[in-house]
């Protein structure tokens, strides 16, 4: 294999590598491809014959608001077919040399759009061949940060994410701001219209007031729509909790086959569940709501397996795992700092219902002891 023919190789394989960490990831794989596409019109033509167009659009269009025929039909009128070159200069160092990737905190389609620098001798055929790989590649940078939307009226949509144990203030076009917790993720697409929060995770949303454009946070059995307010949301396995802190709210739940909704004042808290049904309002105490932006874990009689599970958010080791029946109805209570789960499994070492197994750093396994394993579980 020749040289010329080994460097597009490599880049074939790069390209196809980057456009599996953009189909999977977010604001910072999307920022390493539009880094490396304007690198040099050969990365533009292995990342278009990476995918087919309908394929890609589909993976982008995660809500499927698009119709994929019309964008396709939109690039094939932008977008002059690319033709093979074989007088470039290459660099096989350069191909093999990792993308830089850079976290940012909002993407900016225009901002981002790669200029494409001429890498080839300056023939009128190569300029002509440039300006192709130009318009091909802005066209796809477009695509990867919503201008389909953009083209089809929608509003561009934009994800922020946090890892284990991260928190993250993300400030929004708008004004309004958002407390990310710990492996969280929110998708913010914001119209003329209206103003749409995507969650998985928990985050307080400190709403800027705008009455045109109401602000909504959508979870997955309802949506819980700001009236000038701050308010919590933590989407759990089993409801998403919902706590005012400021101002008002009104919780609309999506149950089967119903709508329901209240309006929920600062002060209260109530949960949707995961068939679709709005709980009672209850009384909180703003300080335990906001504990967790302080690193602090506050359980009120709640279960093993709840706590278990909150530690884990924060730390990848030592990771708690609960074995057995018989533990799922044991309940504590009490304060504790989220990146020590070692002091939680301290506090745990008390009750001598319970026997532990370490592996290591990796996870602790916590069961009943045999002896206990029959009686009614302790609350």
């Amino acid at each position: 294999m020749n040289t010329e023919r080994q460097h597009e190789q490599i880049v074939a394989e790069r390209a196809a590598q980057l456009l599996t960490d953009v189909q999977s990831g977010g604001v910072r794989e999307r920022t390493a491809l539009m880094r490396w596409i304007k690198q040099s019109p050969l990365h533009v033509r292995e990342m278009l014959v990476a995918t087919a167009w309908e394929k890609l659009l589909n993976a982008l269009d995660i809500d499927r608001k698009y119709n994929v025929d019309e964008l396709i039909d939109k690039s094939r009128r932008t977008v002059t077919p690319i033709s093979e070159r074989r007088d470039i200069d290459f660099d096989l160092a350069a191909a093999r040399a990792p993308v830089e990737s850079t976290s940012i905190a909002a993407a900016n389609p225009i901002d981002t759009a790669p200029a494409i620098e001429a890498v080839a001798p300056h023939t009128h055929k190569s300029k002509r061949w440039i300006g192709y790989a130009a318009a091909a590649s802005i066209f796809f940078v477009m695509a990867l940060v919503g201008w389909t939307g953009f083209m089809s009226g929608a509003a561009p949509v934009v994800q922020y994410q946090t890892a284990i144990g991260e928190q993250r203030t993300v400030s929004l076009e708008d004004g309004s701001v958002v407390f990310l917790n710990t492996q969280s993720q929110v998708r913010v697409a914001f119209s003329g219209e209206a103003r749409d929060v995507y969650l998985l995770g928990q985050g307080i949303f400190n709403v800027a007031h705008d009455a045109s454009r109401p602000f909504r946070v959508h979870v997955e059995h309802g949506q819980v729509q700001a009236i000038g307010t701050q308010f919590d949301v933590n989407c759990r396995r089993d409801r998403t909790d919902i706590a005012v802190i400021d101002g008002l709210v009104r919780v609309i739940s999506d149950g089967a086959g119903a709508t329901s909704q209240a309006n929920l004042p600062a002060g209260k808290a109530m949960a949707i569940t995961n068939s679709g049904e709005l709980t009672s309002a209850e009384d909180i105490d703003v300080a335990d709501v906001t504990a967790w932006r302080h690193r602090r874990l506050v359980f009120k009689g709640h279960t093993l397996i709840e706590i278990a599970a909150e530690f884990n958010r924060y730390n990848k080791a030592p990771q708690i795992r609960v074995e057995g029946e018989a533990l799922q109805s044991k309940r504590y209570s009490g304060t504790f700092d989220a990146d020590d789960p070692q002091s939680f499994l301290d506090y745990l070492a008390q009750d001598h219902q319970l026997t532990f197994e370490r592996n290591g750093d990796e996870f602790v396994v916590i069961r009943m002891r045999s002896s206990y394993a029959v009686a009614a579980p302790a609350k």
